[in-house]
């Protein structure tokens, strides 16, 4: 087995060094690391200087492998799953609340009646999603209006 070369960076004095100990590319383009000897998600809009770090690593010859993801086994995919579905029921929660305070103290609301509609559309399918035929592949999920991550509580 091929033991990965470790990249030790000092970015300035007055910072800690990091040390790199492989850098694995996911198909969206970002990166899976090991920094300092954990793993670390490296993406560009969450972590900029991390990952223009890595790309220049890359560029000046680092070895860069693609990311596998982990297999999980079926009944812990299937919990996977679910505490996936109840962290997005309990994120979008608050706008079906607020827009229904909105209605009941006869306010206009912040939300269309479309909206409205995808985003109880949305809940119903996130409800519904562990009695698919295509549960737990994650691919299937369903998928949020696209408005939504535009929302803040």
């Amino acid at each position: 087995m091929m033991r990965e070369q470790k990249t030790e960076v000092i970015l300035a004095p007055e910072t800690p060094t990091m040390v790199i100990d492989s850098i694995q590319s996911k198909a969206d383009g970002t990166f899976v690391i090991e920094l300092n000897g954990y793993p670390f998600h490296a993406t560009e809009p969450e972590t900029p200087d991390v990952f223009a770090l890595v790309q220049a690593l890359i560029k000046d010859g680092a070895p860069c492998t693609g990311y596998v993801e982990p297999q999980i086994p079926g009944e812990d995919l299937k919990q996977v799953e679910r505490a996936w579905r109840y962290g997005e029921i309990e994120r979008a929660k608050w706008l079906r609340e607020r827009h229904r305070d909105e209605q009941d103290l006869g306010v206009s609301t912040t939300l269309t009646a479309e909206q409205f509609s995808e985003l109880l559309g949305y809940l119903k399918a996130l409800r519904d999603w562990p009695q698919s035929p295509d549960f737990p592949q994650a691919e299937h999920r369903p998928v949020a209006p696209s408005w939504i991550a535009e929302q803040t509580p």
